[in-house]
């Protein structure tokens, strides 16, 4: 019973680290994206490297 609850207790916080860096990085992205539209090019590669991370750090 104990290996079932500790299997489940690792895929919540799993599941809780995806979010939380996945949502992240999704959000850095988008920003990068909105700084291409304005021309800002230097702030839109410090959010994709941001995001990119994030969002890489959210798979493992």
């Amino acid at each position: 019973m104990d290996t079932i609850l500790t299997f489940a207790s690792s895929l919540q916080d799993c599941n809780l680290h995806f979010c939380l860096y996945g949502g992240l990085g999704a959000h850095l992205l988008l920003r990068a994206a909105l700084a291409i539209v304005d021309r800002d090019y230097v702030e839109a590669r410090e959010h994709m490297t941001h995001g990119a991370i994030y969002l890489s750090l959210g798979l493992l």
